[in-house]
């Protein structure tokens, strides 16, 4: 059952994704969890993150037509949609701009961001760090040992269920309650759920990611 409607206007595609607020209850109650996440995903996470990469676009210039050419990078190998969620890639994308040791450094042309966000493909310690989008750093150390913490335990099933970790930075308004999971036999623990990379990339399928990135820094 299709629940967006795509719309043509004079050349541009537009995606809406329609939802009631009684279905996240309905699919929770009936424990459609992947449907109920989904849903979710779409619908709560996706409008800001889209808030927080207009943010950072307006900020950098180069970062619409960077993130541009890595999808063509991603798409060229076959990657894109198919087994990497191109929010994922815009994210990823996002971090080269916005990291903490970037902010007086930030590339200025689309090459060097390109080069830049390989690197990070290439040599991010995916395994054990957290990739954290935070374009207005406020983002306090508990908050970064939450996500932490978060991965850690993720780390720790036999096939872990988010093998890049990608986060974004909530609103400022849903800081105090980030990631609280209420559980009912214990006391409430927080857990910071990666909303656009669940299962995607697979291990295997970052392995070759992290490897055609070390093949296109050596070429370029």
């Amino acid at each position: 059952q299709q629940s967006h409607m795509d719309v043509c206007f004079e050349g541009y595609v537009f995606r809406f994704w329609m939802s009631q607020q009684r279905e996240f209850h309905l699919l929770k109650k009936q424990n459609r969890l992947e449907e109920f996440r989904a849903v979710r995903t779409q619908v709560q996470h996706r409008p800001h993150v889209t808030s927080l990469l207009r943010a950072v676009a307006d900020q950098h210039r180069v970062f619409p037509e960077t993130t541009m050419l890595i999808k063509t990078w991603f798409a060229t190998h076959g990657l894109l949609n198919v087994h990497v969620n191109e929010v994922l890639i815009e994210l990823v994308t996002a971090y080269v701009f916005c990291r903490k040791d970037a902010a007086s450094n930030a590339p200025q042309d689309t090459s060097a961001a390109f080069l830049r966000v390989l690197d990070l493909l290439a040599n991010y310690d995916w395994q054990g760090l957290p990739l954290i989008v935070d374009p207005q750093s406020h983002l306090k150390p508990r908050h970064l040992r939450f996500v932490q913490e978060s991965l850690d335990r993720d780390r720790t099933r036999s096939v872990p269920e988010y093998p890049m970790y990608v986060v974004a930075a909530p609103p400022t308004s849903e800081l105090k309650n980030w990631g609280i999971v209420h559980m009912t036999q214990e006391k409430p623990r927080r857990h910071i759920v990666p909303a656009f990379s669940n299962a995607r990339p697979s291990q295997i399928i970052l392995k070759r990611i992290v490897g055609l990135a070390r093949a296109s820094l050596q070429v370029l």
